[in-house]
């Protein structure tokens, strides 16, 4: 999908960027989860549609405005210059980004058969970890108390945000599936661990971004679980394997593709199980 790319210009401006690059996703997830849960649905959506607006614009613009930058010891370009040339780098992005759509709805062309093992891949650890949710779900949610808060917990929260439709929910699964995986995969693995690769030796470089990429999640699992829960902790030590995985998928592939695939899998059986925890609600 996107090309690894070079390190951002400058040391102090790199490391800047990657730490709130790394940083910005758990305050927003504080932010919308936690400090605004009762507000009214409508404010904690337009936080979390502006600060995710913002958290996916970042790496784009970070990455475009080093492109059009020249080298240090040179006149900077004019402004109209320097507007032409983001909108350049903008365009060739898009470019590439049909390219790449073009060739993966052709089984037979290059780039295809280049990555069908990391396609494979990706598929099978996203199918693997859906068997061991839904095997966890199984034998120890349905017939126990053990859970009992967190599904508490999860319809409370899909009452609060509104979402109270079977079509509402089944959107914002598909959206979380399709379009958000592929988001995050963008954000975490292409932009925060490409550039940390380029600082960085492959281990610390994955082991960094995935502990970043887990994070957020710990806000989240411990708003269903309770932060004395050992669940929550043992879940969010799984994103970060996840995390892990995907930074590894991207590494040997240079393609989003695979860690994409495998992350929308994840993320419809996590929508699948929400579902059968709300279903009663949701008419």
């Amino acid at each position: 999908m996107l090309r690894p790319h070079r390190a951002l210009h400058g040391t102090v401006v790199h490391g800047a960027a990657v730490a709130l690059a790394m940083v910005f996703p758990t305050v927003l997830t504080l932010a919308y989860f936690v400090l605004l849960a009762g507000f009214p649905a409508g404010l904690q959506q337009g936080v979390y549609l502006a600060g995710k607006i913002v958290q996916f614009a970042f790496p784009a613009l970070a990455v475009g405005v080093w492109l059009v930058r020249r080298p240090a010891g040179r006149t900077p370009p004019a402004a109209a210059h320097s507007r032409r040339g983001l909108r350049d780098v903008l365009r060739r992005q898009l470019q590439r980004g049909r390219l790449r759509l073009a060739q993966w709805l052709r089984p037979r062309s290059r780039w295809f058969r280049r990555n069908a093992q990391f396609l494979v891949l990706g598929l099978g650890f996203g199918l693997l970890v859906l068997a061991v949710m839904f095997g966890l779900y199984e034998a120890l949610w349905k017939t126990g108390e053990l859970f009992a808060g967190a599904a508490q917990e999860i319809r409370g929260k899909l009452v609060d945000l509104g979402i109270d439709r079977l079509w509402t929910y089944a959107a914002v699964g598909i959206f979380y599936a399709v379009c958000h995986s592929g988001l995050e995969e963008y954000y975490w693995r292409w932009f925060v661990f490409g550039q940390l690769r380029h600082r960085l030796r492959p281990a610390s470089a994955t082991a960094i971004s995935s502990l970043a990429f887990m994070a957020h999640h710990v806000i989240l699992l411990a708003t269903y679980f309770g932060w004395s829960s050992p669940w929550t902790y043992a879940f969010s030590l799984a994103v970060a394997v996840g995390g892990a995985v995907w930074a590894w998928l991207y590494e040997r592939s240079g393609s989003l593709a695979g860690p994409w695939l495998s992350h929308l899998v994840v993320d419809a059986a996590i929508f699948l199980v929400g579902y059968d925890v709300a279903r009663d609600l949701l008419v």
